[in-house]
C-alpha cells in the first residue's frame, strides 16, 4: 500500500489489518504491507506494485500477496515461485473485482487501485489456495514482562525531508496512535485515527540491487535483509523492550526474543 507522495493519505483499511509492515523503498520514502487474517476489509489501498520485501513475507505468513503488479525483474521472482498460485494481481490477470480503479481528481493513475480482501479470498478459493493455515505469533499476553523501560513518544527519524514517523501512546486506552510526517494518520472511510497494541521496530540491513531497477523512477532496487539476525525493539502498554530478532530463509517465521520476554512468531 502507497504511503508517498501525500495525495495518497489518507489511506484506506489499514485499520483492519492484523500486522502491518511499515518498509523503506526507493526515494526514501516507505510503502506498508498489510496482513489480514481475523478479519477482511471491502475497500483497501491504494494497492501498488510489489517489491522483493513482499516475497519474503509471502512464505513467512504462509499467505496470499495481491499487488498491483511489478517490474519484470520481480514478476519474474513471482512466476519461478512455489507459492505463483497464490499471487494475486492485475498483472497476473485478476482483474475488477477484486482489483478496481476509483479515478479522482488530483490524482495519478497509478493512485487509483484499490481493492477488496474478501473477494481476493474468493479469487483463492476458485484457485483452491485458500488453504486456512494456522497461524502463530497473534496472541499476546494481557501481562506486560518485567523489565520494560518507560517509553511513551516513539520517533523513526526522516526518511527524507517530507516523511516520518510518530507513535504516541495514550494510557486511557493503552494503545499507540500514529503520526504520519507530524499529522494524524487517520483512515480515509472511518476517519478515525490509527491505532497499534504493539509496535515492533526491526533493524536490517538495507543495500542496493544494481541488477534491479525501479520502473517507475529508473532507480537501483533496495533490498531488506529480512534473513539472518538484528536488533529489535518492542513497545507496548508504554514500554520498551530491547531485544534480538531472526530469521532463517526457508523458515517460516519471524522470530523475537528479549529478556523478560517469550519467544514471538510471525510479529
Amino acid at each position: 500500500m502507497s504511503n508517498f507522495p501525500e495525495v495518497v493519505r489518507p489511506q484506506s483499511g489499514l485499520d483492519k489489518a492484523d500486522i502491518v509492515f511499515e518498509y523503506e523503498v526507493e526515494g526514501g520514502v516507505t510503502r506498508f504491507a498489510a496482513i489480514y487474517r481475523s478479519q477482511g476489509t471491502d475497500f483497501v489501498g491504494s494497492i501498488r506494485s510489489a517489491r522483493l520485501l513482499d516475497l519474503e513475507l509471502v512464505p513467512m505468513f504462509d499467505g496470499l500477496l495481491a499487488y498491483s503488479g511489478s517490474n519484470e525483474w520481480i514478476r519474474q521472482y513471482i512466476l519461478d515461485s512455489d507459492w505463483k498460485w497464490r499471487a494475486l494481481s492485475p498483472h497476473l490477470g485478476v482483474n475488477c473485482p477484486p482489483f478496481c480503479r476509483y479515478p479522482q481528481e488530483g490524482k495519478a493513475y497509478e493512485h487509483t487501485l484499490f481493492g477488496n480482501t474478501y473477494q481476493m479470498w474468493e479469487v483463492a478459493e476458485e484457485r483452491q489456495v485458500n488453504e486456512g493455515l494456522p497461524g502463530r505469533g497473534f496472541a499476546f499476553s494481557d501481562t506486560p514482562d518485567p523489565g520494560g523501560v518507560l517509553a511513551m513518544d516513539i520517533f523513526i527519524g526522516s526518511y527524507n525531508k517530507r516523511q516520518d514517523t510518530r507513535w504516541q501512546y495514550n494510557p486511557a486506552d493503552g494503545r499507540y496512535y500514529r503520526w504520519n510526517s507530524s499529522l494524524p494518520h487517520v483512515d480515509a472511510v472511518t476517519g478515525k485515527q490509527l491505532a497499534a497494541d504493539n509496535i515492533v521496530v526491526l533493524a536490517a540491513e538495507h543495500v542496493d540491487r544494481p541488477d534491479i531497477y525501479e520502473s517507475e523512477t529508473g532507480s537501483t532496487v533496495i533490498e531488506t535483509y529480512l534473513w539472518g539476525s538484528g536488533d529489535a525493539y518492542v513497545f507496548r502498554d508504554g514500554l520498551w523492550y530491547e531485544g534480538t530478532w531472526w530469521h532463517t530463509q526457508g523458515r517460516t517465521g519471524l522470530w523475537i526474543t528479549y529478556p523478560g520476554g517469550e519467544e514471538s512468531i510471525h510479529l
